[in-house]
């Protein structure tokens, strides 16, 4: 992922209370309820925030990043 890009995810998802996203060199961190997981990849990134979302009933604020940043 491109650092810049990776920046502009995590940022925009600061005040996220559900979920941390910290941005990396070339990718993204998620923490999740004490996990992390490094994404080098925007596609599966958004998968995988697709996916906790549901499971926490929150899936319009990832829709409405995915619009927002979309590249």
């Amino acid at each position: 992922m491109n650092p810049f890009r990776a920046k502009r995810i995590a940022d925009h998802f600061l005040n996220i209370g559900t979920f941390a996203v910290t941005n990396q060199t070339y990718g993204v961190t998620v923490t999740f309820r004490g996990n992390k997981v490094y994404f080098d990849h925007e596609h599966s990134l958004w998968a995988f925030l697709f996916h906790i979302a549901h499971a926490e009933h929150q899936e319009n604020i990832i829709a409405e990043a995915e619009a927002r940043l979309a590249a």
